[in-house]
C-alpha cells in the first residue's frame, strides 16, 4: 500500500510539473515522448565540456551500462533510439548518449541570455574513442568516450549542466551558460556545456520520468543567476 501511494505521488507530481510549465508556456518536452532504456550500454554526457568544431561539438562523457532515459526520437518503420543503441552496442562500435542522474557535482542552470550549447540527447558516442587525445579536452579516460552532438544556439530560454557549486557573480554564471553571440559562440574551438532547450524545470520532467521508470527518488541540484 506504501509502494502504491509511492508511486501514486510521483505520478501526480509529474503532473505538477507540466502543468507548471505550460503556464509558463516554455515547454520542452512532455513524457509522452520520453522512453526508458533499461540495463543497456549509454553514455552519460550531463556535466561534461565540449569542443565545437564546425558546427558540431563532441563532449567527453562517462561509458556507463544500466539504467537510462531519453528522448524517444522515433522513426520509421516502427524504429527509435532503442534501436539504434542495440545495433551499436552489439557490435561494439558506438554506443548512443542519453540521461540518467548526474550525480551530486552537477547542477542545473537556467540560461536566459542569447548564448549556446551542445544538444547530446541521442549524440553517438564512438568506442574507440575512448582512452585517444582530443583537442581542448585533453585524453580520454578508458571510461570516458567522445560524443559528437549538434551545438545550438538561441536567444530563447535554455538550460545547461554545471558545477554544483553555484557561482557566486552573474558574470561567472553566464560564462557557465555559454552566453554570447551567436557568432562567437558558434565558432571554431568553443568550449559549450551539454544542455537543452526550455528552463531547468524541463528537466524535471526528464528526472521524474526516471524516477517513475526505476522507482528511484533522485532530485536535482538547481543554481540560479545572481542579480549581479
Amino acid at each position: 500500500m506504501i509502494h502504491e501511494c509511492t508511486m501514486l505521488f510521483r505520478r501526480l507530481t509529474g503532473v505538477l510539473i507540466l502543468l507548471l510549465l505550460f503556464s509558463q508556456e516554455s515547454l520542452a518536452i512532455t513524457q509522452d515522448e520520453l522512453i526508458a532504456l533499461p540495463n543497456q550500454k549509454y553514455a552519460l554526457c550531463a556535466g561534461a565540456l565540449s569542443f565545437n568544431f564546425d558546427g558540431v561539438t563532441y563532449a567527453k562523457c562517462l561509458k556507463l551500462k544500466g539504467n537510462s532515459v531519453s528522448l524517444t526520437q522515433a522513426y520509421p518503420p516502427n524504429q527509435s533510439i532503442q534501436t539504434v543503441n542495440k545495433i551499436g552496442t552489439a557490435n561494439n562500435t558506438y554506443r548512443v548518449s542519453t540521461y540518467s542522474p548526474p550525480g551530486a557535482s552537477v547542477a542545473v542552470y537556467t540560461c536566459t541570455q542569447p548564448g549556446a550549447f551542445a544538444q547530446c540527447d541521442g549524440g553517438l558516442c564512438f568506442e574507440n574513442t575512448s582512452g585517444k587525445k582530443f583537442p581542448s579536452l585533453g585524453r580520454l579516460s578508458r571510461g570516458e568516450i567522445m560524443c559528437s552532438c549538434p551545438a545550438v544556439t538561441t536567444d530563447k530560454t535554455y538550460h545547461v549542466n554545471g558545477p554544483a557549486t553555484c557561482p557566486k557573480t552573474a558574470a561567472e554564471y553566464d560564462a557557465i551558460c555559454g552566453a554570447g553571440s551567436a557568432k562567437a559562440q558558434s565558432s571554431d574551438g568553443v568550449i559549450l556545456r551539454v544542455g537543452a532547450a526550455g528552463p531547468a524545470i524541463n528537466n524535471d520532467i526528464l528526472l521524474e520520468f526516471y524516477n517513475i521508470s526505476y522507482e528511484t527518488n533522485y532530485v536535482n541540484s538547481k543554481c540560479e543567476r545572481p542579480a549581479n
